[in-house]
C-alpha cells in the first residue's frame, strides 16, 4: 500500500526500500545503524535516492499526545488558580468591610478622605 502511493506521488519508476539495522557495531566500536526508509526518485536520466530515517517516519504520537494534554491541564489549571485567587482577594475585603459596616463600625475610608461630615445639628 506505501508502494503503490509512492508511485502515485512521484511516477511509476519510483521505488521504496527498507534497510534493515545493523546489530553488531563494527570493529571500531560504531554505533549500530539505524534503519533507513530508501525511496528512488526517477528525474530524467538519472536515478536519485532520498534515505528517511524509520525512526522519524513510525513515531508514536500516543506519548506526545499525552505529554501534550497533561502540560495543557497544567496550564489551564493554574491560569483558574491564578484568576480566582485576584477575583476573590477584592471580594473578600469587600465581605469583611460590608461585615464591619453591618456590626456598627465607623467608615475609615470616609474620615480619611473627606473628613468628618459638615452638617452637624
Amino acid at each position: 500500500m506505501f508502494r503503490e502511493r509512492v508511485r502515485e506521488i512521484f511516477g511509476p519508476d519510483a521505488d521504496v526500500y527498507v534497510r534493515g539495522p545493523v546489530e553488531n557495531p563494527d570493529e571500531f566500536g560504531k554505533r549500530p545503524r539505524p534503519q533507513v526508509l530508501w525511496i528512488r526518485l526517477s528525474a530524467g536520466e538519472r536515478d536519485y535516492w532520498v534515505a528517511f530515517p524509520r525512526g522519524r517516519i513510525e513515531r508514536d504520537p500516543t506519548s506526545a499526545l499525552l505529554a501534550w494534554t497533561i502540560a495543557g491541564l497544567g496550564i489551564a489549571a493554574l491560569a483558574t488558580f491564578f484568576i480566582v485567587w485576584r477575583l476573590n482577594r477584592p471580594l473578600a475585603d469587600l465581605a469583611r468591610a460590608a461585615d464591619r459596616l453591618g456590626g456598627g463600625a465607623e467608615s475609615t475610608t470616609w474620615k480619611r478622605k473627606w473628613g468628618p461630615p459638615k452638617c452637624a445639628p
